[in-house]
């Protein structure tokens, strides 16, 4: 209930950013959290969740690297340095 509080507060405020744009319809269900949990649920049933949580936890931040890397890249080129 938490979550899907979060995620249409999320979703909320996206909302917002696309109101100029009334030709667009953005509606995403948060009931797809569920399918997620039961997801999380049969992963840990197969990896026990102390294993999988570093892994995942490590890829999430290799990932958000690898975007922080490119935005500084592309913040870089745009700018007008010497």
């Amino acid at each position: 209930m938490i979550i899907e509080n979060l995620f249409n507060g999320i979703f909320g405020f996206v909302n917002l950013l696309f109101v100029p744009f009334k030709a667009l319809d953005f509606i995403i269900d948060s009931s797809i959290v569920s399918h997620i949990i039961s997801f999380i649920n049969a992963v840990s049933w197969f990896i026990p969740l102390q294993y999988f949580v570093p892994i995942l936890l490590f890829s999430a931040s290799l990932n958000g690297y690898k975007i922080t890397v490119s935005i500084i890249k592309t913040i870089k080129q745009i700018l007008p340095f010497v």
